[in-house]
């Protein structure tokens, strides 16, 4: 890569388990390369939600520390993204329409006020929209299309869908990574919609066209359908692999210190998210600590892959029904994408194939140069995606247009659906 085209960028996520700070240098291209990466555990963070801002703002300086020692630069001197895992979250849906004379060709200029009369304007002060893109537009005759310009018709609605949170909420979730800056971040980015930008590659655009990818975090999980280079749909279910370990906790009177470490276990302890009944599965035990000197305790493998795969397949009835209210899976032509922390438990493709009935896959962030325990781990897919949406956003915000009408237009449009 050509230095002279490369600018250097930092993701950030606080989550329910982990921080992380990826220092990357990013080229004109788009291609990523991994500079430096800090990780520790997160402890006093739930959701999104920061309990503890004194602890929580010493692990984030530990893991810029961790990221600035190999990477040789400072995070407060590059582009600095901070993903918003979306508990405090929610989608608006609203329409915008434009009246054409006599069954005009559509223009991009069409689009532009068809989605600025679309776009949600939050009547609470205490409210804020991150980020908008537009689903899909309607035609006259109700024709349903994603890409108009060209088409005749009488006229264009855009449906339009906003990402929107409660200020304070941001500020207190982004306040403990300000404070290391001592400056303000560059954007918060809604976790669901990085997922496609961790999957963008040079050639060809999106990598996975037509997936559904699901990222199961420990306390949210994160999921995102790409249509070509478009969002059909995003979300997020407060659920995640931290459920399943208080689920074990409760059921078998344990530390969830201890049932934590069951999940991360599972693929030596020979279990599954897909519970066995066999004679085999309810023959075996497995040993867990049971905390304040109290000795280990045997547990049936059976009943613990019972518990969690219970959990799980209600996180993915979740999603299902979710798809199916939207009428997403029409729109489906691939599969579905697995990545985050939780798609590396043992069984769990498996399990999303029966539920889906679609064919299922782990996935890792694309074009990213690096350690291959980092950057082909599916639980960081985020971050990358963050750094890669963050570099092409700002591309987007420099770029010179012409001062002429069509040059504004563009440059409106292209900001408007943040790609």
């Amino acid at each position: 890569m050509g230095s002279v085209q490369e600018s250097k960028f930092t993701g950030m996520e606080i989550g329910t388990s982990t921080i992380k700070v990826a220092i990357c240098s990013v080229d004109v291209h788009y291609r990523i390369r991994l500079l430096g990466w800090g990780e520790v555990p997160s402890i006093k963070v739930v959701k999104g939600d920061v309990k503890d801002q004194p602890f929580v703002s010493e692990q984030i300086a530990r893991a810029i520390e961790k990221a600035e020692s190999q990477a040789g630069v400072r995070v407060v001197d590059t582009n600095v993204y901070l993903l918003l895992p979306g508990g405090y979250v929610h989608l608006v849906n609203t329409s915008g329409c434009v009246e054409l004379e006599n069954e005009q060709v559509i223009t991009p200029d069409h689009l532009v006020l068809a989605n600025r009369e679309g776009r949600y304007q939050t009547k609470d002060s205490t409210s804020m929209v991150i980020q908008t893109f537009t689903k899909e537009y309607r035609l006259d005759e109700d024709r349903v299309v994603r890409t108009p310009v060209g088409l005749r018709s009488s006229i264009l609605e855009a449906h339009v869908v906003s990402i929107v949170a409660k200020q304070a909420r941001i500020d207190s979730f982004a306040h403990p990574v300000i404070e290391n800056l001592n400056r303000s971040l560059n954007d918060v980015i809604y976790t669901p919609l990085s997922l496609s930008y961790a999957l963008w590659q040079e050639e060809g655009g999106i990598a996975y066209d037509g997936c559904l990818i699901i990222d199961i975090g420990a306390g949210v999980t994160s999921y995102a359908l790409i249509i070509g280079k478009d969002l059909y749909t995003v979300g997020h279910i407060t659920v995640g692999c931290d459920h399943a370990a208080n689920d074990l906790s409760v059921a078998f009177a344990l530390p969830i210190a201890s049932t934590r470490k069951i999940l991360r276990d599972f693929q030596r302890l020979n279990c599954s998210v897909v519970a066995r009944s066999d004679e085999r599965s309810r023959s075996r035990f497995i040993s867990a600590d049971q905390g304040l000197g109290g000795g280990s305790k045997m547990l049936p493998a059976s009943s613990v892959e019972q518990i969690v795969h219970l959990r799980f397949q209600e996180l993915f009835g979740i999603i299902n029904k979710r798809m199916n209210d939207e009428e997403a899976w029409s729109q489906m032509t691939g599969g579905i994408l697995l990545c985050g922390g939780g798609a590396r438990l043992p069984g769990m493709c498996e399990l999303a194939e029966l539920m889906f009935r679609h064919p299922v896959e782990v996935v890792c962030a694309v074009d990213v140069e690096g350690p291959r325990d980092i950057v082909g781990n599916p639980a960081n897919v985020s971050v990358f995606g963050a750094i890669r949406q963050g570099r092409m956003e700002q591309d987007i915000d420099e770029q010179n247009y012409p001062g002429d009408a069509c040059g504004q237009i563009k440059k409106f449009f292209k900001s408007l659906l943040r790609w």
